[in-house]
């Protein structure tokens, strides 16, 4: 390697290394109304109750406007989710769960994606939920819960 490239390339591993070192979680409980977190702690309030109409109450009304998107959520997305929904949970009462960051998803303020962390697989890289703004608060897209 030409000597022009090993300090640039040393000073972007360690620029690298740093960011990958994450910061304390926060620690989500009891999450104000109409925020981001509010829509998550429904849906885990949702699947600790094996309710999907809760569930979707979470959601975005443009991803459950037809039968066919309401079924595929819930074969796919709610099934996984009940299963192994307590894997984020610090606590279930008051549903207690840590988000790692957050971040607005592309150039639109009115997206955002939080990331969750896994309290029972520690190693495993947090998990996305997409959020989108609505009327009455924030409200699911997709969830990789």
């Amino acid at each position: 390697m030409d000597k022009q490239y090993r300090m640039p390339l040393a000073m972007l591993f360690v620029a690298l290394l740093i960011a990958g070192v994450a910061e304390a979680d926060e620690v989500v409980t009891n999450p104000a109304s109409g925020t981001p977190e509010a829509a998550i702690s429904t849906a885990f309030a949702a699947a600790l109750g094996n309710d999907f109409s809760k569930y979707l109450d979470a959601v975005h009304p443009e991803h459950k406007q037809t039968a066919r998107q309401k079924n595929e959520r819930q074969k796919y997305e709610w099934q996984r989710f009940q299963k192994q929904c307590r894997w984020y949970l610090k606590a279930e009462n008051p549903i207690t769960y840590a988000v790692v960051s957050r971040r607005e998803e592309g150039s639109k303020p009115s997206r955002v994606v939080v990331f969750i962390r896994d309290q029972k697989n520690k190693n495993r890289m947090p998990v996305p939920v997409r959020l989108k703004q609505h009327s009455s608060g924030w409200k699911i897209v997709v969830s990789s819960l």
